[in-house]
């Protein structure tokens, strides 16, 4: 019997970049929340994750935050390229 070698898929990955400065946490993350309900079979990746300090931030001003982890400059950087690099 002939075997067939298994193909492991792996989901399509988006990067949801968009507008953050200027907003407050539901503006920048109210559509990005849509998005992974509306592709569920998709690994969504979004340059808010892991940053829920954010909710505590009335207005992003589009400065750094060194006082949070990643929050730097070099460091927003560096991940969102990672990201965006991977997706």
């Amino acid at each position: 019997m002939n075997e067939v070698p298994l193909t492991i898929r792996r989901a399509p990955v988006i990067y949801v970049c968009g507008p953050m400065a200027g907003l407050n946490w539901e503006g920048m993350d109210d559509w990005r929340e849509e998005v992974r309900q509306r592709m569920p079979d998709c690994e969504i990746r979004s340059p808010t994750r892991g940053k829920d300090w954010i909710k505590d931030v009335k207005q992003l001003d589009g400065l750094a935050y060194d006082e949070q982890l990643f929050g730097s400059i070099s460091a927003i950087i560096k991940r969102d390229h990672w990201d965006v690099h991977g997706s």
